[in-house]
């Protein structure tokens, strides 16, 4: 009787002693915000091995809510903030209102979501119009919900400096390469194999597999399973809340009309998306955080300054990038390109009878020995010019035309020195 009488006393000095409500301090504002904010992205990567993945999101979040509160439509438009929030949709975050109030209107979350999916719409060119803006400022629910998940008072004045000791902090310790080649493969199916496994590292082999692979990851079906479980839970694998038009939503698409083919059920086969050949950036990165590594190989020094002082490359990216009169013009003036890999790309692009895959199609052979018409089978290869003199984009040559009476004139070959004491050859 004398014990709970004593805990009684001292529970009523402890609460005399404390005031009603402990005041939380001031919210971070301004540049110290965002500094927290991007900071907080990069956490994610490590909080995302050692927790739910909602949970390891839930401080980028906060952040992010903060930051539509500071930034107003330009922090709703950021696209880290689009990205964090986009995840709120099924649960969290202060469970904001979504659809129309009761005015009619859209809800300020929902001005967000619909934001986020007619700029991709808009970007993809399936929308003419640009996006309609969302709100300046993020639902109250919203707000109460950051404040309690970052302690801090948004009502206060807030804090704007950013700390010293974060434009002083050490430079990151270079990211390792990831793995490639067999080491890839052989990693990928450990991890499938493993027990217990690791779900994250194995979507994350497998996203940097569809990088490294490009096309090739479409006739890998293990490869493809695992990217596909980047479905669940919303906002897994650095994607969306809603991720369609996206190159992960062209290999869901795939994926499921090759189920249908290898089943029986369709007698169409069906073909890799063209638009789709590696992962989407955002996938990537998140690949990237997880395991700890970068894609991106490093380029030597003397590399780097040679290849920035070669004329010959000059606007050779855009050309390739935008075909037409720009390649050709490119193609007349230097008539190689810089690997065969970019060639058997061109083709895919713009389609093995394009006028693009004509041009670089006997040089390809050459250096290659494969045939770009066939996607890189050494099959029997023909000379594509009958239609040299007659296509739009060969306006304004004044070289000779195709057509039946033309006999293609053999000079002497080009042959350039490869740096290693041999030559590549090929006639013009």
């Amino acid at each position: 009787m004398k014990r709970i009488f004593r805990r009684a006393a001292a529970a009523a000095m402890l609460f005399t002693a404390a005031p009603a409500f402990a005041e939380a301090p001031a919210c971070l504002k301004g540049d110290a915000l965002e500094t927290a904010f991007r900071q907080a992205r990069k956490d994610v990567d490590t909080r995302v091995k050692e927790m739910e993945f909602a949970e390891a999101m839930a401080p980028l979040r906060a952040y992010a809510i903060h930051y539509w509160m500071d930034k107003n439509q330009t922090g709703a438009k950021d696209s880290l903030t689009r990205w964090a929030l986009g995840g709120c949709a099924l649960s969290g975050c202060g469970d904001p209102p979504k659809g129309k109030s009761s005015s009619g209107s859209p809800t300020r979350y929902q001005t967000l979501l619909t934001y986020n999916r007619q700029k991709l719409d808009y970007e993809n060119g399936s929308r003419s119009e640009p996006p309609q803006l969302p709100s300046g400022f993020p639902p109250g629910e919203m707000l109460v919900w950051a404040d309690e998940q970052l302690g801090c008072d948004w009502s206060l004045q807030g804090i704007r400096q950013v700390p010293a000791n974060a434009a002083a902090s050490t430079p990151a310790k270079p990211k390792k390469v990831c793995p490639k080649g067999s080491e890839l493969t052989n990693a990928l199916v450990n991890s499938i194999n493993a027990i217990p496994g690791k779900p994250n590292e194995t979507k994350a082999y497998a996203i940097v597999l569809w990088q490294r692979a490009k096309f090739q990851t479409y006739d890998i079906p293990h490869a493809l399973t695992q990217i596909s479980m980047c479905t669940y839970p919303s906002g897994n694998c650095g994607l969306p809340a809603d991720f369609s038009n996206t190159r992960f939503q062209k290999l869901l698409d795939y994926r499921d009309e090759r189920i249908e083919f290898d089943n029986g059920r369709s007698s169409v086969k069906p073909i890799a998306p063209v638009s789709a050949p590696f992962p989407d950036d955002s996938m990537l990165e998140w690949a990237e955080g997880v395991l700890d590594c970068t894609t991106e190989e490093p380029v030597p020094v003397a590399q780097q300054k040679q290849v920035a002082e070669d004329p010959q490359w000059i606007g050779y990216d855009a050309a390739r990038q935008a075909g037409g009169d720009q390649f050709y013009q490119w193609w007349r003036k230097n008539f190689e390109m810089r690997h065969t890999s970019h060639a058997f790309e061109l083709c895919r692009r713009f389609g093995s009878s394009s006028y693009e895959c004509g041009l670089v199609a006997e040089w390809t052979y050459l250096n290659s020995g494969k045939n770009p018409y066939t996607g890189g089978t050494s099959q029997t290869f023909n000379s594509p010019y009958s239609d040299y003199g007659n296509n739009p984009a060969n306006a304004g040559y004044k070289g000779p035309k195709g057509g039946s009476g033309y006999n293609k004139p053999v000079g002497e070959p080009r042959c350039y020195d490869q740096g290693d004491g041999t030559e590549k050859c090929f006639y013009d």
